[in-house]
């Protein structure tokens, strides 16, 4: 898969349905996307838009297969998600994980089971966060070891 978390277009709905389906089947023929959408079946012309729309993107590439081609995704599912996610992050809660969580269960009827689920990932959740925090304050340290002090000397 070739592109980035750092450079995925946004994709509309319709595309998003499209890429859905192709992460689903890893390839597939147009009539193969049509034939694992639900009903009512989106028409053939529809789904080849859509397509060439995300071949643009740089989301689908394709391979000849006698007259007709063989879709696939180049960009890798979780990627996608990631980038969905953060950008929900950052737009709806400050970048914050502890908002989303506290707006999820607030707003929904959270079974327990994943109230659970989310109090055991709490203590893996805080260690990364404590890694990545100490792993900046090192860079921050290095970074600062090697500017030049008001002298024009190195610290």
């Amino acid at each position: 898969m070739k592109n980035t978390r750092e450079n995925l277009p946004t994709l509309t709905r319709g595309e998003e349905t499209i890429m859905q389906v192709l992460w689903a089947l890893g390839e597939g023929l147009v009539y193969d996307i049509i034939d694992y959408m639900p009903e009512p079946k989106p028409k053939y012309s529809t789904v080849a838009t859509f397509i060439k729309m995300l071949e643009n993107k740089g989301y689908v590439g394709h391979k000849a297969q006698g007259r007709f081609y063989r879709y696939f995704p180049t960009v890798d599912r979780n990627d996608y998600a990631e980038q969905v996610l953060q950008t929900v992050l950052k737009t709806y809660f400050r970048g914050s994980i502890t908002e989303l969580i506290g707006f999820y269960t607030e707003r929904t009827e959270s079974p327990n089971y994943e109230l659970a689920a989310i109090e055991r990932a709490l203590p893996k959740i805080q260690k990364q966060l404590d890694e990545k925090a100490e792993e900046a304050a090192k860079a921050e340290v290095a970074k600062a070891a090697t500017e030049p002090t008001e002298a024009g000397q190195k610290a």
